[in-house]
């Protein structure tokens, strides 16, 4: 990639070289470049109206959140389950995805599910719930899946996961606490 940008520099800055056609009338492979998000523009009775770009709404209130993401955890349990997922996700302990999480369900090997409240459709994870709760493992919904997918090491959103059991784990005390506050969520 770089040396496309380069050749086009060289190409740019060099005016001709000996045996072809000049630099204007040589033709430059364009590049893609990054473009900031333009304002959305109209056209109407020959002026140009410019509608201002979306912004962000930041954070999730919990209005908007799908009343079906139950047990839903406050801010503080949130960075403390998203703290523990990372500590997780470093040591190997971690199953990332609705998929991956259903399996660890299956075979048994789940400590604790959590699931992003944000997810669209929610019904595409609420299978998860319903096998955590047959197996006896505590299940816990984040508001945000792009704040899981950060905790889970990932750059892409991530709506479900599942911290696995591993003998002689360093996190077994954090993950037994975590358990207990997760359970005092549905009681």
């Amino acid at each position: 990639m770089w040396t496309r940008q380069l050749l086009a520099f060289q190409v740019a800055n060099s005016g001709s070289t000996a045996g072809s056609a000049p630099a204007a009338q040589r033709s430059v492979p364009s590049l893609p470049s990054p473009r900031p998000r333009k304002p959305s523009a109209s056209c109407r009775g020959g002026r140009l109206h410019l509608a201002p770009a979306p912004q962000p709404t930041g954070k999730m209130s919990q209005e908007t959140v799908n009343p079906k993401a139950y047990p839903l955890a406050d801010s503080q349990l949130t960075m403390t389950i998203l703290d523990l997922v990372q500590q997780a996700s470093n040591y190997k302990q971690l199953k990332k995805g609705a998929n991956e999480a259903t399996k660890t369900l299956n075979r048994g090997i789940s400590e604790f599910v959590v699931m992003a409240a944000d997810t669209e459709p929610l019904e595409i994870l609420l299978h998860l719930p319903l096998l955590a709760e047959d197996k006896n493992v505590p299940y816990v919904f984040v508001p945000s899946k792009q704040a899981l997918g950060r905790a889970c090491g990932v750059t892409r959103p991530v709506i479900a996961c599942s911290v696995t059991s591993n003998e002689g784990s360093q996190l077994k005390l954090p993950i037994q606490n975590l358990k207990d506050a997760i359970e005092k969520l549905l009681i």
